[in-house]
């Protein structure tokens, strides 16, 4: 006996499938054309292209932040150091040693740096994504409504379907999304 899969299931498929076409470094339009071959129209085809690369430059500016935020105290760390064993060595009456941590200055500078390149792409990945002030109708992943988000909507790319009541939250692609319970 075969069992169907269910629409979340399909969702969640096909959502894993231009991940993985992502991942292996596609661009959107081949992911476009990729799925549409794969039986998906047009506009839901680039509605899950479009969730992918926005998912995906959001990890992206969240990594580069946290890289930021370590490679400044690695730095900054490295740097109280030094500065606090030489300040005990130029103090003492003999003189003294002092360290310097030159490794962690310069690990925490490149982490620093490298974070703030990633976050830069991020910046770069989202400004062709159409997501502009004037710009900000998306489609429901589910039932392909065309939806006009809220501007606290558009920061998060977070809502509710008003057609299928179902929770959308870009941060959750390719995650599977649990309907919302009619009220």
């Amino acid at each position: 006996m075969s069992t169907q899969p269910s629409e979340d299931q399909v969702v969640q498929a096909v959502y894993e499938h231009a991940a993985s076409l992502v991942k292996d470094g596609k661009s959107k339009p081949e992911v476009v054309a990729d799925l549409v071959s794969q039986g998906l129209n047009e506009d839901s085809a680039t509605a899950v292209a479009d969730n992918i690369f926005i998912f995906r430059a959001k990890a992206t500016k969240k990594a580069g932040e946290k890289n930021m935020l370590f490679g400044a105290l690695w730095c900054i760390g490295g740097i109280v150091v030094t500065a606090l064993t030489y300040q005990a060595a130029a103090s003492s009456p003999a003189g003294g040693h002092y360290i310097v941590t030159w490794g962690a200055i310069i690990f925490g500078a490149i982490q620093f740096f490298r974070g703030l390149a990633q976050t830069a792409k991020y910046s770069a990945d989202l400004e062709g994504e159409d997501l502009k002030k004037d710009e900000a109708i998306v489609q429901c992943p589910y039932c392909k409504e065309s939806v006009e988000l809220e501007e606290n909507e558009r920061i998060d790319l977070k809502f509710t379907c008003p057609l299928c009541h179902r929770d959308v939250n870009s941060g959750d692609f390719p995650a599977r999304m649990r309907p919302e319970s009619p009220g």
